[in-house]
């Protein structure tokens, strides 16, 4: 790559950022500092839960966007080694090599995750936090964009404790928060506020719903409506978080089937176009011990699955890659095609577009090409769809 396609990716970049900007404690949260304590409620953008279903964790999320529905699923394997962009200020970058295979769901294209799953049960979901949000100020760590950042927590962590431990060695710069669990059964919410990373994991409280509003806040307002059994608001995050909370409350003990239809079920009842103009374009539950996932769109409700272990998961295999909106129905896994750059540097194009963004594509490719014309490791050869034991 030449130092001016170098350039011109890492301006892309900066714009992917951009768009993604624009877009006290009540137990178990941890900061490294004086967090300020402020109630704030930022967007329209997306929802997630997790329950536990026989002691295994469930895991669902809608995607809420008005002006994108279009999306790409992907079969990521291990053994690929990657670069990112923002290097720290002493300059040093940020390379590693992917541990772990994962199923991905995006809207920018390949590799920024909005959610996925990797192959040991790391489960991430990301929620809108823009005007709450302020990332850490630049320092010796190497830096990557909220898709780049899930990407590469997927691809090194196997645990909520790693990713926690992850964020000594790489700083974010983005403006949303993160519901993540793993096949342990342990959740948390990761904030970034007032520049330092806010961890929520207090294990005793078992309500796991986040929407739009800082995480201490809803469960402010959980603790009031219980206190009252009512909170008036006409805020989209506040009442969506309020539906699922109180449907999340009140579940018994549910089995893993009645589990997955549980979280689709509560789902469809916190839907953004209840509420705003931002429509609830896909809805994925991940069954975390399974390894698999479940989703359906707006205008393809039918819902699909697949099974990240359908997969041969070793990098020499490639980058698998569905259309999220693909006219299909039931196990989806035999219709994934090898990586196509043209269609993952389409729904990068659509994505920018809705941001009102507009450049070349060629910079689109040269971006896209930086994460896809990577070294992949013979070291990580590993059995084809090799299951592993929750």
């Amino acid at each position: 790559m030449s130092i001016l396609e170098w350039r011109a990716g890492l301006r892309l970049a900066r714009l992917l950022v951009l768009a993604a900007t624009v877009a006290l404690a009540v137990g178990g949260w941890r900061c490294a500092g004086g967090c300020s304590d402020r109630p704030v409620t930022t967007g329209d953008h997306c929802s997630a839960l997790s329950i536990l279903a026989e002691g295994h964790p469930v895991f669902g999320a809608n995607m809420d966007f008005a002006y994108v529905e279009n999306g790409l699923v992907f079969i990521i394997p291990r053994g690929l080694t990657r670069t990112g962009l923002w290097p720290g200020v002493t300059g040093e970058n940020l390379t590693w090599t992917s541990r772990f295979a994962s199923l991905t769901f995006s809207l920018v294209g390949y590799p920024h995750a909005w959610a996925g799953i990797n192959e040991k049960g790391l489960t991430f979901s990301t929620m809108n936090l823009a005007y709450a949000t302020t990332y850490p100020p630049p320092d010796e760590r190497p830096a990557l964009d909220s898709g780049l950042w899930i990407q590469y927590l997927l691809d090194t962590c196997q645990t909520v404790e790693e990713v926690i431990a992850a964020e000594s060695r790489v700083r974010i710069i983005t403006a949303d928060h993160y519901l993540v669990a793993d096949r342990h059964g342990r959740r948390a919410v990761l904030e970034f506020l007032d520049g330092q990373m806010v961890v929520h994991d207090d294990q005793t409280k078992d309500l796991w719903v986040v929407t739009n509003t800082t995480y201490h806040w809803l469960l402010r307002v959980w603790e009031r409506f219980l206190q009252q059994g009512y909170y008036d608001s006409n805020n989209s995050s506040i009442r969506r978080f309020l539906i699922g909370a109180e449907r999340v409350s009140e579940l018994g003990t549910v089995n893993n089937a009645d589990a997955v239809q549980f979280v689709f079920d509560t789902l469809w009842a916190m839907r953004g176009e209840q509420f705003s103009q931002h429509t609830s374009q896909w809805s994925i539950v991940f069954d975390i011990r399974k390894r698999k996932a479940y989703f359906r769109t707006a205008s393809k409700p039918e819902v699909r699955e697949v099974n990240l272990f359908d997969f041969n998961l070793h990098c020499t295999n490639g980058v698998r890659m569905l259309q999220i909106q693909a006219d299909l129905s039931g196990d989806v896994s035999g219709h994934f095609r090898d990586f196509s750059l043209e269609e993952s540097v389409d729904q990068m194009e659509e994505f920018l577009t809705a941001w009102g963004y507009s450049n070349p594509r060629s910079t689109y490719v040269t971006l896209t090409r930086h994460f896809v014309e990577v070294p992949c490791s013979e070291s990580w050869r590993g059995p084809a769809g090799r299951r592993v034991t929750p």
